[in-house]
């Protein structure tokens, strides 16, 4: 099938030069919304891509020759539209920025185009000439095409009501003599100048796909089926950054070699670029798994009482070249002070640790308690675990001793019996019971679980001061540290605890990798504790560790500014190339800095479909799922299968963000916007289902191009939210948006617009944007949808 202009080796041109600056040349205000409404119905209705689609406005000649470069750069088939001046002096020219009537030099010769296109690979070349001079533009240029002139008379507007309505009862693709059959007809009945088609080559030659063959009208709508979404972070790779992901797990990993590699690397970029999915899937690539060691025999009171009389040496364990990592996620943002970073931090470390290398309970026990006496005052401890294993036979055979000697004092000394007893079972009863009172003391000794008669707290962790925890103190005196009676004694904990946690990591064949995400959602004296922490880390002579931290790094440099803005000279300290110290903090800080690439505009499709569920296209009763000529960008053209499913006798609903047109328009406003990222994306979406769902309630029936002009509505709120009072403000009995919309095509008016609503020095940018949308729409649509929500 001809896919037409929708096919991938198709390009659109379009060139605006309606205004020029002299005063010579009468002004063309209208040609570019005109010319913007056929952009919008090319990319809409005909299956133009954004990619596909250039649009040069005021060109000067070096704009003219990159434009038409690129234009026939791999073409086939192109579609070049010129709306405005141009000039005859032996052959057409067409006006520059800087055109001045009669000045042959500042206009620009078609035949520059023209000749570009016979010198290239264009099979098929549509030139759609909007001015006065347009039928002395050379033809024949490419195989096969058409040259449709002006003639004098603008067709711009109707052009874009045919692509946008298509041709009744007409076939499913339209040749350019169909469409321009059709203009021409619509102009006669209006009375307008006509303008001239000219063809050379085969007559029969695919153009647009019909909109209205397509029928989308005819289509029965649902509601939106969304609700919105939060700030869940994807579980798989939606932006193509499998790259990104591969790379950085295997710079992570500890090497055969052992090349250390870097200590610390950042995934920077802004909020919502996808830095916590990156960070998971990194996360899920680098994590390993290695042999668990066999399981160490229960701790049995008699080792215990052998360890606290003299504790083992500290054994040398040398790390293994090659190592396996293991992963470890520290969530910085739940912290506040520097006693809790220090605090959270040594416990993520230290239960990462505890499971890779001493996975069972017995192992772990034993580790504890081995690594905890040099904290505890070990005489007392042993006093403590004997008078704890004593047997409570022991006292009841010592008091049953009481019973020989009663025996002897009360004895009849004519029988020498007491109560009918001979005095040996005198002696009998207590020695049985303190038999049975030594075994139950041995049998605790040799096989009783420490465990059960020493507190808790050596077996479980390190013993820890009260600067590490709001717990009471170790419930038995004689579990003390003497070091960490000092509430300042966290970098003890460091460089002892932590440190001896590595070293067994290390000995086992293994490196701990510490994932931190969100820092700049912090506060900025926590943000620099964090860092202040990974910096004792790389400083302090601990066994390698590395972090994968996702930052905004200007919002990062700013807390480290704010956390030191009282030293004395920031700018000695200040790197020459950096704008404050904090960046040079965070210079000397990370080895390996890691910038988001921006969402590239293909990758739209890819997160549309995720979220929103793919295209569908309603034929007469049957629906279909959107293939790979629909949106090439997301689908695998080796392995795509159009999937066809017969519907039951009812054509099945659309819903209204699975719409070709609709998902179209949102493609193209995500992609264009600038710094977008998913988060934003993902908010706009929101916005719109909400909007949607009020206006449809209040309508009673869904609507395409009210759901297309909703989107620019929820743009608006979302993308700048500082400027809604400006644009809800009432001047001289109209609204902000309102009055902009009305002067969205004459540039004096909307400047003295944007004057009269606030719109300063420092707001052109905003205020440049919100022009650029309104173009995209039906702009006075689009205000009074807002004034209706808003």
């Amino acid at each position: 099938m001809d896919l037409a202009l929708a096919a991938p080796d198709s390009r659109v041109l379009l060139i605006i030069a309606g205004y020029a600056a002299e005063d010579r040349l009468s002004p063309m205000p209208l040609s570019t919304s005109r010319v913007h409404r056929v952009r919008r119905a090319l990319l809409d209705r005909c299956g133009v891509t954004p990619d596909r689609l250039l649009v040069v406005t005021e060109p000067e000649r070096p704009d003219y020759v990159a434009a038409i470069a690129w234009a026939v750069a791999g073409t086939r088939r192109l579609l070049v539209y010129y709306s405005g001046h141009s000039h005859l002096d032996g052959e057409t020219h067409l006006a520059q920025g800087s055109s001045v009537s009669g000045v042959t030099s500042t206009w620009f010769p078609v035949s520059v185009l023209t000749n570009a296109i016979a010198s290239s690979d264009v099979e098929t070349a549509y030139l759609a000439l909007e001015t006065g001079y347009a039928r002395h533009a050379p033809v024949g240029v490419a195989p096969r095409g058409y040259l449709l002139a002006a003639a004098g008379s603008a067709y711009s507007a109707g052009l874009a009501d045919v692509l946008t309505n298509g041709i009744e009862g007409g076939p499913p693709t339209l040749t350019f003599r169909q469409v321009a059959d059709r203009l021409i007809a619509d102009m006669a009945r209006d009375d307008w100048k006509l303008p001239v088609l000219t063809g050379w080559g085969e007559e029969d030659l695919p153009f647009v796909g019909n909109a209205a063959a397509r029928d989308h009208t005819a289509d029965r709508l649902g509601p939106v089926r969304i609700r919105g979404f939060g700030d869940q972070r994807a579980d798989r790779d939606l932006l193509d950054r499998a790259h990104l992901v591969t790379v950085l797990a295997d710079t992570l990993r500890e090497p055969p070699d052992n090349d250390r590699g870097p200590t610390v690397v950042t995934i920077e970029g802004p909020w919502g670029s996808g830095k916590s999915t990156l960070l998971d899937l990194v996360k899920r690539e680098v994590s390993g798994t290695c042999a668990a060691p066999p399981p160490d025999p229960p701790l049995r009171v008699a080792r215990a009482c052998a360890l606290l009389r003299r504790p083992p040496p500290e054994p040398a364990r040398e790390p293994r070249p090659g190592s396996t990592p293991v992963v470890v996620e520290f969530n910085s943002w739940l912290y506040q002070s520097d006693q809790q970073v220090w605090a959270g931090l040594a416990r993520e470390l230290t239960k990462a640790v505890e499971d890779a290398v001493y996975p069972d309970a017995e192992s772990r026990q034993r580790f504890w308690f081995t690594r905890n006496l040099g904290k505890i005052d070990r005489p007392g401890l042993r006093r403590a675990i004997w008078r704890r294993i004593r047997s409570p036979l022991l006292a009841a055979g010592t008091l049953a001793l009481g019973i020989p000697v009663a025996s002897l004092l009360a004895r009849d000394q004519s029988s020498g019996r007491f109560l009918g007893l001979t005095p040996g079972w005198f002696v009998l009863l207590p020695a049985a019971l303190l038999v049975a009172g030594l075994t139950h003391t041995a049998y605790r000794f040799f096989r009783g679980r420490a465990a059960s008669f020493l507190p808790s707290e050596l077996f479980h962790g390190p013993l820890t001061s009260g600067a590490f925890t709001q717990t009471a103190p170790p419930t038995d005196p004689a579990v003390r540290d003497p070091y960490y009676h000092a509430r300042s004694g966290y970098l003890y904990l460091t460089q002892h605890d932590v440190g001896e946690l590595l070293g067994e990591l290390a000995g086992a064949g293994r490196h701990l990798v510490v994932f931190i995400d969100d820092l700049d959602r912090c506060l900025p004296h926590t943000t620099a504790e964090v860092l202040s922490a990974i910096n004792v880390f790389i400083c302090g002579g601990l066994p390698r560790t590395r972090f994968v931290i996702g930052l905004d790094p200007g919002t990062v440099a700013a807390h480290i500014d704010h956390s030191y803005r009282d030293l004395a000279d920031g700018g000695r300290v200040r790197h020459p190339h950096d704008p404050s110290p904090g960046w040079t903090f965070l210079r000397k800080l990370v080895q390996l800095p890691v910038r988001l690439p921006a969402i590239a505009e293909e990758a739209t499709g890819p997160v549309l479909d995720h979220h929103l569920g793919p295209v569908q296209h309603q034929a007469r009763g049957t629906m279909r799922e959107l293939d790979v000529r629909d949106d090439l960008s997301t689908t695998d053209t080796a392995t795509a299968v159009p999937v066809v499913a017969e519907a039951p006798s009812a054509v099945e609903a659309v819903p209204l963000e699975r719409h070709p047109v609709v998902r179209g328009v949102l493609r193209r406003r995500l992609a264009a916007q600038e710094s977008g990222t998913v988060r934003e994306y993902k908010r706009l979406i929101t916005v719109w289902q909400f909007y949607l769902r009020v206006v449809t309630l209040a309508d009673g029936a869904p609507s395409v191009d009210r759901a297309c002009e909703l989107i620019a509505v929820a743009e608006l709120a979302t993308r700048w939210p500082g400027y809604q009072d400006a644009l809800g403000k009432v001047v001289g009995g109209g609204r902000g948006l309102g009055l902009l919309a009305a002067a969205v095509d004459d540039d004096l008016e909307w400047d003295t617009v944007v004057g009269r609503l606030g719109f300063g020095h420092s707001d052109r940018e905003a205020a440049s944007g919100i022009r650029a949308l309104l173009r995209e729409f039906d702009a006075v649509n689009v205000a009074a949808l807002s004034q209706r929500l808003r």
